[in-house]
């Protein structure tokens, strides 16, 4: 049942679910509240910084194109403030 967020646990629940209708008690996913759990959004930072090594030529329009989808990513505010001053040392 391990899954990337409690969202794709969730996912899997029913997806269990499905399967093994028979098997399980009938609110088996329904149990299963994802919001009780925060959401992990460690896996979109590795995403995000896999993106930026691939290309770090374009680390800051990759940022900013983030930025630009995800305003409400409140952790990338510090991320930015980070590599701008990493930039700025060099």
């Amino acid at each position: 049942m391990q899954g990337d967020s409690p969202y794709s646990t969730k996912n899997k629940a029913n997806a269990i679910q499905s399967l093994f209708p028979n098997k399980l008690p009938k609110d088996f996913a329904k149990s299963f509240d994802p919001e009780q759990f925060g959401s992990d959004s460690s896996v979109s930072r590795i995403e995000l910084l896999k993106m930026m090594s691939a290309k770090p030529e374009h680390a800051m329009d990759i940022l900013a194109m983030w930025k630009a989808m995800f305003p409400d990513d409140d952790w990338i505010e510090l991320f930015v403030e980070k590599i701008n001053s990493q930039i700025t040392l060099e």
